[in-house]
């Protein structure tokens, strides 16, 4: 009888660290739920500081997530009186941006304006805020050419001096661009851009098959939301 305890005893303790090195080299398989599709909202910037009659424009970036490949649909929340507001486009699919646009119209309120904007796509919505400032002291810049109206002949070039002036301690940089005019004239900036107050140069040239008579070309300052439109004329002679 003695004999049989001792040889268990003795199997047992060969048994147990077997099983228990069994156990430790058996792998094990966990089951982790992998994470659902999913989308991210940012905006940049969040806050603009702009005069009346002027845009705050927000770049809202959808970031797609766990390979999301929905579509976001946008809307928001936030009213200012004399004033708009609208995406651009008004959704994206999957990894994208929208525009989000505030005007501020001549008669809206100063003051600060919170705004709450929203993605939605099927369940899943996510929302941000961002805020305008209106201020009649907001950075911003005038736009003048000198002079307005030139006369050329057919073949030759003219030019206009472009001047941008800052108002309110206004150091953006302006884009220069170009809405309309001849399609046989070559029209263009001799600089397309300068920083806070700056000149440039408008610059037309024409050519053989230019037409004749007096044409109106439309020149657009922008700098961010800010954006100033002034109108030169141009008289081509034979």
């Amino acid at each position: 009888m003695f004999q049989v305890r001792c040889k268990a005893a003795f199997a047992l303790l060969f048994l147990v660290p077997l099983l228990a090195l069994s156990f430790l080299m058996t792998p094990t398989h966990t089951a982790l739920a992998s994470s659902p599709p999913n989308f991210a909202l940012s905006a940049s910037p969040t806050s603009q500081t702009i005069p009346r009659d002027q845009n705050a424009l927000y770049t809202i970036h959808v970031q797609a997530l766990n390979g999301f490949t929905g579509t976001v649909n946008f809307s928001f929340v936030g009213h200012i009186n004399h004033s708009a507001a609208s995406f651009s486009p008004t959704s994206v699919t999957g990894t994208g941006n929208t525009t989000f646009d505030i005007f501020a119209g001549e008669d809206a309120p100063e003051g600060t304006f919170t705004f709450t904007l929203t993605g939605t796509s099927g369940s899943l919505q996510h929302s941000l805020n961002v805020t305008v400032v209106i201020s009649d002291n907001a950075p911003d810049f005038t736009l003048s050419a000198n002079p307005i109206a030139r006369t050329v002949k057919r073949g030759q070039t003219t030019t206009f001096d472009i001047h941008v002036q800052d108002i309110n301690g206004f150091n953006g940089t302006v884009t220069f661009t170009i809405d309309s005019g001849p399609t046989n004239d070559k029209l263009f900036f001799t600089s397309s851009s300068v920083t806070g107050t700056g000149d440039t140069t408008f610059e037309v040239q024409t050519n053989a098959q230019s037409a004749l008579g007096t044409f109106t070309v439309t020149l657009i300052a922008d700098s961010g939301g800010l954006e100033h439109r002034i109108q030169v004329n141009y008289t081509v002679t034979a």
